[in-house]
């Protein structure tokens, strides 16, 4: 798993469940978790929150089942919309300052008066 992905994981805008035991994210279209968000087992620090791949353990995995004819497997990723914009500075390894820049602007837009004139 790369950093980045256990970084934002720790925040709760990004997780994964591991139905099958495989050890591999599987991505379809479904949700992975029984509630909105991520309930995380236990803090970051405690090792035994963490699963044998690395991953974040859940309290709330999906017990939803999928239709085989249409996909082969349960979804096991909760993906947040704001990881989108949030999380591409650290991927494509920039400077801590864009990752700061980039979370100023879009999550308090209302508080910078000099985007009026962007």
């Amino acid at each position: 798993m790369p950093q980045w992905f256990k970084n934002w994981e720790n925040s709760g805008i990004i997780s994964w469940y591991d139905h099958n035991g495989d050890g591999k994210i599987q991505y379809a279209a479904d949700n992975s978790l029984a509630a909105k968000k991520p309930v995380f087992i236990g803090n970051s620090t405690d090792p035994s929150a963490w699963g044998e791949y690395g991953q974040r353990l859940i309290k709330n995995p999906s017990k939803d089942t999928f239709d085989e004819n249409k996909q082969p497997f349960a979804n096991e990723m909760y993906i947040d919309r704001d990881i989108m914009v949030l999380a591409n500075p650290e991927i494509a390894d920039l400077p801590n300052w864009v990752i700061a820049l980039v979370m100023l602007v879009l999550w308090s837009p209302h508080h910078q008066p000099w985007l009026d004139y962007c």
